[in-house]
């Protein structure tokens, strides 16, 4: 299992709305939109939590989904955001 940190990629702004929430980063004036699981994978990550919680929190989040496809799906989440240097 996992046991690695994610950190928040550096001066990003998170400012979330009702059902959806925006990344945005000064540096190059990007908009990002998350949806409700975005963010809340993105709130687990500006408390510095590490991959097994939000894993383990979104298995409770959703009890009816395989924890394989649960992870499956944030594996890719956090690719994208890596990806997009939006974590490092």
């Amino acid at each position: 299992m996992k046991k690695l940190r994610v950190k928040k990629g550096k001066d990003l702004i998170f400012r979330k709305e009702e059902e959806d929430a925006f990344i945005f980063t000064p540096e190059d004036a990007n908009i990002r939109t998350l949806n409700e699981n975005g963010a809340f994978i993105w709130e687990m990550i500006e408390k510095k939590e590490r991959y097994d919680e939000i894993l383990k929190s979104l298995c409770l989040k959703y009890p009816k989904v395989a924890k394989n496809r649960i992870k499956k799906d944030l594996d890719r989440f956090l690719g994208e955001l890596k990806k997009r240097g939006l974590i490092e």
